[in-house]
């Protein structure tokens, strides 16, 4: 391993390891503000901009769905300009909150990790066009689909304008998809160890030119099998 793989590596063990708090990271619980906090740390030595006004933090207020009481919540929203402004942004994001009170490291501290490692070591080559990185609040249920829902908050609040050149949400990084209770067919189990090696890419119809960029890509990624398939079969997640 080159010391540039080394230290992706380090770099993302240390972003999920303190992401994925023993309790978690559910919204109210006090493992959510360590989190919080924790971003905002990460995102402070960033070469980052805030997206809108002059902090990451984009915040909002809405009534609790269980309870109805006012729950305040808090997305975290960078900016790396790119060299041609007048380009259409490609937005990263990854929601840093848990569905239950336990690590949870897959859903969602790696993704969150990984965006975080992008934003401080500069993974991507310079780009033409604005990349923005977005750390989305209360994704998980009860709050999944609804009006609280943070990627839903900054799209409906923030990007009524923007026409993205290209969306990437992350989501179960790391996830062992053959540790699983589902009847799966004995055909499809002779796949199952390849799949610890999967990377699936979903929703590449919302765009015409987004499919022959993941094959481009799936071709130089060596050791993975990419598996793209459509928001029509699995459900828009």
């Amino acid at each position: 391993m080159n010391s540039r793989n080394q230290t992706l590596v380090q770099t993302l063990e240390r972003h999920t390891r303190a992401l994925a708090l023993p309790k978690g990271r559910r919204v109210g619980q006090p493992g959510h503000a360590v989190a919080l906090d924790y971003l905002r740390e990460c995102l402070a030595h960033t070469d980052l901009v805030p997206f809108h006004g002059d902090s990451f933090e984009l915040s909002y207020e809405r009534d609790h769905p269980n309870t109805g009481k006012p729950q305040r919540f808090t997305n975290l929203v960078g900016l790396r300009r790119g060299r041609n402004r007048t380009q259409p942004p490609i937005l990263l994001g990854a929601h840093y909150d848990s569905v239950i009170d336990a690590p949870c490291a897959d859903d969602n501290a790696t993704s969150v990790a990984l965006n975080l490692a992008i934003s401080e070591m500069n993974l991507l080559p310079p780009l033409e066009r604005d990349l923005i990185l977005a750390f989305f609040d209360a994704e998980e249920p009860p709050f999944f689909l609804g009006t609280t829902m943070g990627s839903r908050r900054f799209c409906e609040d923030y990007c009524q304008n923007i026409h993205f050149a290209a969306v990437i949400i992350s989501d179960l990084i790391g996830h062992d998809a053959t540790d699983c209770d589902l009847p799966i067919p004995g055909i499809l189990k002779t796949f199952m160890p390849r799949w610890r090696k999967l990377l699936a890419v979903m929703g590449a119809e919302t765009n015409g030119s987004f499919p022959s960029i993941v094959e481009a890509a799936a071709r130089k990624a060596t050791g993975l099998n990419v598996l793209t398939t459509q928001n029509a079969y699995v459900g828009a997640v």
